[in-house]
């Protein structure tokens, strides 16, 4: 046994894994009752962020369900399939919110669907991921 293991111990106490997400959530929590009286303020509009937000998570998330398949492949696992087809499914729902949201890809208007699809679409994005993802 070497002379620093000791001392790396006691240091590895005082830096658990529990404290540090207490320690994150406590920050977290300072920072949103902070920001809370600047909540019914309205921001600047940035043209453009939603198409930004569909684009980089169509991307991300497709190339999670290509890597997973990569894994499907070597394994056979069903449970990493189920994860395969959850990836897949938001990032074509990714897609679906680009083409719904108004002003997205047309100014003014959503290019399918009416104003109240990307509603439907968005919860449906929300919702349809962390279902696959718990079967």
């Amino acid at each position: 046994m070497s002379v620093g293991s000791g001392a790396a111990s006691a240091r590895a106490g005082r830096w658990s894994p529990l404290r540090v997400t207490l320690g994150i959530l406590v920050v977290l929590a300072v920072v949103t009752l902070g920001l809370l009286p600047m909540a019914g303020t309205q921001g600047n509009e940035i043209p453009g962020i939603n198409t930004f937000l569909g684009a980089a998570v169509f991307i991300a998330d497709l190339a999670t369900a290509l890597l997973l398949l990569l894994r499907v492949h070597q394994t056979g696992s069903i449970a990493v399939l189920i994860l395969v087809c959850a990836y897949a499914l938001s990032s074509l729902l990714a897609v679906a919110y680009c083409l719904t949201f108004p002003g997205a890809l047309m100014s003014g208007r959503p290019l399918l669907g009416s104003m109240i699809s990307v509603s439907w679409v968005f919860t449906s994005w929300m919702v349809a991921y962390p279902v696959l993802c718990l079967l």
